[in-house]
């Protein structure tokens, strides 16, 4: 892989946002986000066992969303119902 990665971290797509998500007991919270931005997959370097290092390169080169997320999950199931929530945008 390439030694850098392309980001566009200083001039993020969404930034100071928040996610409605519904919890299973009904109730419903905030889940704030801070920013989201889009990066270039830049692949990744896997070291076996067998003391050789593998290059994977299937998605470089590929945009992702990083989707950076405020510290406002406190159990397991509010971090489902956020990641539940994200996928369904």
């Amino acid at each position: 892989p390439k030694a850098y990665q392309i980001s566009q971290f200083d001039e993020p797509i969404g930034y100071n946002g928040w996610i409605e998500v519904e919890l299973e007991d009904g109730t419903t919270k905030k889940i704030g986000i801070e920013r989201a931005h889009l990066e270039e997959d830049a692949g990744k370097n896997t070291h076996g066992t067998d003391g050789y290092s593998y290059v994977d390169l299937n998605r470089q080169g590929v945009p992702l969303i990083e989707i950076v997320s405020e510290a406002d999950m406190r159990s397991p199931e509010e971090a489902y119902a956020y990641l539940t929530a994200l996928k369904e945008v």
